[in-house]
């Protein structure tokens, strides 16, 4: 049962699709926005939940004092679950927040998107194809402002991070954390 931790929806339980999703656990979500706290890049944010599974981490984020989130997810079921618990969210909220539910693969939605994001989630399924989480680092480039964390197995590699700086890195057992920004030293 995934839920919003913290904030102005604290509490509320989000609706999950019964597969196709591995909701990251409340554990993990706290230990990655007490760090995104303590950097302050949350309050006024705009998001990018890429891989969006239930929209649980954008959504937390907005919870939290983002305004803008953007969610992309594939898969149909997956994309009307995150659209419902956005709808959730915002009915709790104090002022509104921009929520746009984008439902494409991360490819042709990363290709496509205009403007820039002060914190990016980018969540692939465990089995995801390096060469292909590699191709969406280097289309976050231009859309990245500020954080960009990825949230994937502990045994996979990651890949070459060419205009990326690793700020941290988070071990939870099958899952880590990876903190990057760009790199603005060229």
């Amino acid at each position: 049962m995934s839920r919003i931790i913290a904030g102005f929806a604290k509490g509320r339980k989000l609706l999950s699709p019964a597969k196709n999703t591995r909701p990251t656990t409340d554990r993990i979500k706290e230990s990655m926005f007490g760090i995104l706290q303590s950097q302050e890049v949350i309050e006024s944010a705009s998001v990018l939940d890429i891989f969006a599974g239930t929209g649980a981490v954008g959504l937390e984020a907005i919870s939290r004092g983002a305004t803008k989130l953007v969610m992309v997810e594939k898969d149909a079921t997956a994309a009307s679950i995150c659209q419902q618990n956005a709808e959730l969210v915002l009915s709790h909220l104090e002022t509104p927040a921009d929520i746009q539910m984008l439902q494409a693969n991360a490819y042709n939605a990363l290709d496509n998107l205009v403007g820039q994001f002060d914190l990016i989630f980018l969540d692939p399924p465990y089995n995801y194809p390096i060469k292909k989480l590699n191709e969406n680092l280097q289309q976050l480039l231009p859309l990245a402002k500020g954080v960009v964390v990825v949230e994937k197995s502990a045994k996979t590699e990651m890949p070459d991070l060419t205009g990326w700086v690793l700020a941290e890195t988070k071990n939870y057992g099958d899952s880590e954390l990876v903190f990057l920004t760009k790199d603005v030293s060229h």
